[in-house]
């Protein structure tokens, strides 16, 4: 066996601690270099436990199926070594040849059945920047053999996420916290990630700093929804405008995303509990993307109009759909009518909408440095699905007059 991981993350098998975090930026090989100490630990579980073998959990805050799990990548690292000899791969586990088993589970798909998961020894916790706090209080208590260990791996977002307070600005008792960015990773030269790099270092400084050096995402006042909104669990409204949702869509083309959202009014904030899209999506595949959105049929879907052939598909399907209308002046409206909520509550289910509104920006003066009032056509997908799905209530070249 060759499995080798760079040196910062040597800590995760030369000492011992309830919790080992490692968190940063793009290119640091986080994922790839836990996974293979996973897997050198599942083999030699004596390095860190007292025993011949051990359970594994490996968790995220959903999985739909196996294929959103790292299953995969521990698959890719058994299949590129040809590990077959010590793991034996099924759909749903991995078992080693000395007894460890892998468990791959979402936190927030059955929160029951996790807290009955017993004799977990590891649990590698993917994506943690997603785990709201309420699954971190099912999760932990979990972890309750002796000396069991819980691993993280995280891009930091917000300086409130919880899984960021839990390890960097508060750190719990027993915790090892370290952060990994491109320049730790001994082989990012070699990738493709290298021309993506440099191009946002020298153009796209905020993004550059959230995204590769792997700081909390700073809001500048040239983001247009700045200090209006705020990234949150939340139990949807009852008590909510005209007693129903809103749904939007924004059709994808080459690489921009297939964006749809849905949000309700309520006591003059707007709240977006759900969203769905991605890149590179087929007309076929539409409905399925809707259909994870609740009450999807139930309620009109306001889609852009550029698409009518896409609308004209979805409507054959089932859906009561319509295209909005655009004009001049019609993006300045909808900012203008967002904006005039008190408040926007976006639900950490939509992580997309966030990233958006953390980017979506005017453009600044070249000289002063001073925000203008042109938006810049750049990270609104997610944002003009919102302003679709009210279109019905965003007057044009009107006094804008929220409802609720």
């Amino acid at each position: 066996m060759d499995l080798r991981i760079p040196k910062i993350f040597s800590f995760l098998l030369e000492q011992k601690a309830r919790y080992k975090a490692v968190y940063g930026g793009r290119g640091g090989a986080k994922s790839e270099s836990i996974a293979r100490a996973i897997l050198i630990l599942a083999l030699n579980p004596r390095i860190l436990f007292d025993k011949d073998s051990i359970r594994i959990l490996c968790c995220r805050e959903y999985q739909s199926s196996i294929a959103d799990s790292v299953h995969r990548l521990l698959v890719d690292i058994i299949k590129k070594y040809e590990l077959f000899d010590y793991f034996t791969i099924t759909k749903t586990n991995i078992l080693s040849s000395n007894g460890s088993l892998f468990i791959f589970k979402g936190i927030s798909n059955d929160p029951q059945q996790l807290k009955s998961t017993v004799g977990i020894d590891l649990c590698f916790v993917e994506e943690a920047e997603k785990v709201s706090s309420i699954s971190w209080d099912y999760l932990t208590p979990t972890i309750r053999n002796p000396n069991s260990e819980i691993w993280v791996g995280f891009n930091p977002n917000q300086r409130e996420d919880p899984t960021y307070q839990m390890f960097v600005e508060k750190p719990l008792p027993d915790s090892i916290c370290v952060k990994v960015n491109y320049y730790d990773n001994p082989y990012f030269e070699d990738t493709p990630l290298l021309k993506e790099m440099l191009y946002d270092k020298e153009n796209n400084p905020e993004l550059y700093q959230n995204k590769w050096e792997g700081n909390i995402k700073q809001v500048s006042d040239a983001v247009i929804f700045k200090d209006k909104f705020v990234y949150r669990d939340f139990e949807t409204p009852k008590n909510i405008f005209q007693n129903r949702f809103f749904y939007g869509i924004d059709w994808g083309f080459s690489n921009d995303p297939l964006a749809i959202i849905r949000c309700c009014i309520s006591d003059n904030e707007l709240y977006i509990d759900y969203e769905a899209g991605g890149v590179g999506i087929e007309m076929e595949q539409y409905t399925g993307l809707i259909d994870t959105i609740p009450d999807s049929k139930k309620w009109i879907i306001y889609a852009d109009n550029a698409r009518p052939e896409s609308i004209s598909y979805v409507r054959r399907q089932g859906y009561n759909i319509s295209a909005c209308e655009k004009g001049k002046g019609s993006v300045e409206d909808g900012i203008a009518y967002l904006r005039n909520f008190k408040m926007i509550n976006i639900h950490t289910r939509c992580k997309q909408l966030y990233n958006e509104m953390c980017l979506y920006s005017y453009k600044v003066d070249r000289i002063t440095n001073e925000p203008l009032t042109t938006p810049i056509d750049k990270y609104n997908h997610y944002i003009d699905a919102l302003r679709y799905s009210l279109s019905p209530y965003i007057k044009k070249k009107a006094k804008i007059q929220i409802l609720y």
